[in-house]
């Protein structure tokens, strides 16, 4: 391996135009100063240069040094940040001496050569970037009056180097410069030397190959720490087992990978943080145990990393679509469900976390309890009431934390899901929202309708099937959602037949078409069509009507809601009604803040009073105590929704 001072004895560089520019940011750039201080006395690895030699002729610089040109085909993000801070470290020398001096000059000639003129070593073919970082280095000339993309990085990234070193003194400046010049290591490749096609190496280049993920780099990390500590890690094994845990789950890629060891992280920490943010995290939380013993600090390390395994059996357990599989061994079959519904609605991973944590600690009977409570926190405050995806995650990390590392129970679990639900969706509000009149149908693309409508006709549906019959299958597809849900009155009421006698307003048809109460799941929408009442309720003959034996059971119920004969806006307030009970009785947990009495829009009570109002009135109901009520997070504003 090479140092720094090496690759650029002799060289200057050359990057191409076909390269895609500057692209670094802060992070990189603090891995490498995070990297150099972890290293400590050792050499630090800081990857490949690869080049290749160009047939342009060796000359003589002004000192009478060799000097060859490479083209720089992987590196130049390497190259480049190292070539800034070598020279924010001279610039800072010599304005500390107010003059250049030994060690300011050796930097100047690792970045700078001389031939007809002080020039750099490093040469962007594009000009513009080229002038952004002479202009970074030297001060001239001036930046170019658009700055792309790569260009404002540069820029960024050469201010953060100025600030890192602005309140340095000449000692640690000294200290840096041993560790870029001597401590940094690079492997260097001459394509040209090892008669390598450079085109097709730069090709192999970008498009093969992968960085080591977060989890990769805690582990590499917890290793180094356990050399030094001397502490009994074994995080390579532990590592091993998580990585195989994923993978009996079917997600172990790297978006999987990454997603597991940021929510393992946050729940063992009680932070929330970015997939790309863990590793660096991890890092300052643990770097002292590089340099001091510290006990509590090494038995949380422990912790740690013997967490791995357990963690990623739930996680993937959790997280995967084929777990049916694990039923009545990894958790109870009505567990099972409740996760089952949790992926019908699309955004499992707003309680992933705490369901994790809840499987890992808790018996399969209370993680039966934490999956129902969470599918309908979901339901509620997301799917009805539609708030922002992370409104409350800091409140669920929180609890997730409390779960994993204090352990928690169940019936704590339930009182905070209840305070929250009270916070974001009572009972009251996802009724009226539920029972306002906007349309529900959210399929047709003319209509701003509702996109869990399917969902709640096929837990409607569920819901009215009787033991032990085989539920209607769950449509996973946009067209099978479609074609599958039924509109008594049709969407096409204009067509000079029975439903344009019925319902003579052609507005007021419009306004009642997409209620929930005029919406049902049926297994053969195509044949009911714009049928009468009277004939979807009854033609026998015909393949399919609401008392067919193959109709749905949501079906089968339609003709008590009616005479038989007609089917206007009182009967599909009426069958609302009744599902809006249901809803009332199937997303309660329940929480006794819920109960009480809950008044309709007026539409309902001027159909029937007994319409008017639903009373919930949930026994043995889970009371929200002070205490939970302290804990979590102050409420967000209303207004936060999707």
């Amino acid at each position: 391996m090479n140092k720094f001072a090496e690759l650029c004895s002799g060289h200057y560089f050359v990057i191409p135009e076909n390269q895609r520019g500057f692209s670094w940011g802060k992070q990189q750039l603090d891995d490498i100063f995070n990297d150099l201080i972890l290293a400590g006395t050792h050499a630090h690895y800081m990857g490949p240069i690869i080049v290749s030699r160009t047939q342009k002729a060796d000359f003589q610089d002004d000192d009478l040094n060799t000097t060859a040109e490479f083209t720089l085909e992987d590196g130049q993000q390497r190259l480049t940040t190292f070539f800034l801070i070598a020279n924010a470290i001279r610039k800072r020398l010599e304005a500390i001496n107010g003059a250049p001096d030994i060690d300011s000059q050796e930097i100047h000639r690792l970045v700078f050569y001389s031939k007809n003129g002080v020039q750099l070593r490093l040469q962007n073919m594009n000009a513009e970037l080229q002038q952004t970082l002479s202009h970074m280095l030297t001060g001239a000339p001036a930046l170019p009056a658009n700055l792309t993309p790569p260009m404002v990085l540069l820029q960024s990234v050469a201010q953060q180097i100025d600030e890192f070193f602005a309140s340095k003194g000449r000692d640690d400046l000294l200290m840096w410069k041993r560790r870029i010049v001597n401590q940094a290591k690079f492997i260097w490749v001459d394509l040209a030397t090892e008669g390598v096609n450079r085109y097709l190496a730069f090709d192999a280049i970008n498009s093969r190959g992968l960085p080591l993920s977060e989890f990769d780099k805690i582990k590499n990390f917890c290793i180094l720490v356990g050399s030094v500590r001397n502490i009994g890690l074994h995080p390579d094994d532990e590592w091993y087992k998580a990585i195989g845990a994923l993978q009996t789950f079917g997600v172990a890629s790297r978006t999987q990978e990454a997603a597991f060891v940021t929510d393992f992280y946050s729940a063992f920490f009680n932070e929330r943080i970015g997939q790309a943010e863990v590793h660096a995290a991890f890092v300052n939380k643990y770097r002292e145990l590089l340099t001091i013993s510290n006990e509590a600090l090494e038995n949380s390390l422990r912790d740690f990393v013997s967490l791995w395994h357990t963690y990623a059996k739930s996680f993937g357990f959790v997280a995967t679509r084929q777990r049916s599989g694990h039923y009545g061994t990894l958790c109870t079959p009505g567990a099972g469900k409740w996760l089952d519904r949790l992926d019908n609605m699309e955004i499992p991973t707003i309680t992933r976390i705490l369901l994790t944590a809840c499987h890992q600690t808790m018996s399969e009977e209370d993680f039966e309890q934490v999956a129902r409570a969470c599918e309908i926190y979901t339901f509620r405050v997301h799917g009805v009431m539609g708030r922002r995806i992370d409104l409350n995650s800091v409140n669920i990390i929180g609890l997730a934390h409390q779960v994993l590392r204090e352990l928690k129970t169940v019936d704590h679990v339930n009182q905070n899901i209840c305070h929250w639900l009270g916070a974001y969706a009572p009972m009251k509000e996802v009724m009226t929202k539920l029972a306002n009149g906007e349309a529900k149908y959210n399929f047709d693309q003319r209509v701003k309708g509702w996109r869990y409508c399917y969902y709640f006709l096929y837990e409607y549906e569920i819901g009215n099937s009787p033991t032990g019959v085989a539920p209607l299958n769950w449509q996973g597809s946009e067209a099978g959602k479609i074609n599958t849900q039924e509109h008594i009155l049709p969407q096409s009421h204009r067509d000079g037949g029975w439903w344009q006698t019925e319902w003579p307003d052609e507005a007021e048809a419009d306004r009642y078409k997409h209620r929930l109460g005029n919406l049902s799941l049926t297994t053969n929408n195509a044949v009911l069509g714009r049928k009468e009442i009277a004939r979807k309720i009854a033609d026998v003959g015909t393949a399919h009507y609401y008392t067919h034996p193959n109709a749905t059971n949501s079906e089968k119920q339609i003709p008590s809601f009616t005479d038989g004969t007609s089917w206007k806006a009182s009967n599909i307030l009426r069958r609302e009604y009744k599902m809006l009970t249901f809803a009332a009785k199937r997303w309660a947990i329940p929480c006794c803040h819920d109960n009480g009495k809950i008044d309709l829009p007026p539409q309902f009570g001027h159909e029937d009073t007994d319409l008017a109002a639903i009373v919930v009135n949930e026994s043995n109901c889970i009371p929200t105590n002070a205490q939970v009520a302290n804990e979590s997070e102050s409420v967000e504003s209303d207004d936060q929704l999707d």
